[in-house]
């Protein structure tokens, strides 16, 4: 059903569409300007990076987002994360995604801890990473300015000891390419 494939040149149009759409645009930490010059000079110097690697979701064959793994840590065994779906008519699929990431992270590495940062417009996934057993690590207040409003900042953990108590989404696997 769902597939993780790297990203490539080739993805890079359709990921500025989306990035740069009011509905993804409003919920992540960095605003991007649309200009697919800037978009390759971005993923240039993202592919030199060790600690970060972008993958296109697909589901059904169909690219629909996309998930980042970020500030991994092979020394202290973590790594944050975040995902977004681009495509209007997949965003009920949102929810499922997270299951799938923390299973490969959590089964086929060596970390054990993944955080998140998540702004206080995006009431959504907070309930999200609760319902998968994070925890609440603290609140920057007024961190992040966004259109001239400024939004808080959730922290968030999940420790793989935690996770792998949740039976539930035990099922949730999926080719990470």
């Amino acid at each position: 059903m769902f597939k993780f494939k790297p990203m490539t040149y080739d993805h890079l149009p359709l990921v500025l569409k989306w990035r740069t759409s009011d509905d993804v645009n409003k919920v992540m930490l960095t605003d991007v300007e649309n200009n697919i010059e800037l978009q390759q000079a971005w993923f240039e110097k993202m592919q030199d990076d060790a600690t970060t690697v972008y993958w296109i979701i697909e589901y059904k064959d169909v690219p629909i987002g996309v998930l980042n793994q970020c500030e991994i840590s092979w020394t202290h065994a973590r790594c944050s994360w975040g995902f977004y779906i681009g495509e209007d008519q997949y965003k009920y699929l949102g929810g499922l995604i997270p299951p799938y990431f923390y299973n490969y992270v959590f089964t086929h590495t060596s970390l054990r801890k993944i955080v998140a940062e998540v702004m206080s417009n995006n009431e959504k996934v907070m309930k999200l990473h609760r319902l998968h057993g994070y925890r609440d690590v603290g609140v920057y207040q007024s961190h992040i300015n966004k259109n001239g409003n400024w939004l808080d900042l959730h922290l968030f953990e999940l420790h793989k000891e935690h996770w792998q108590k949740k039976k539930r989404f035990a099922s949730f696997s999926a080719e990470f390419g």
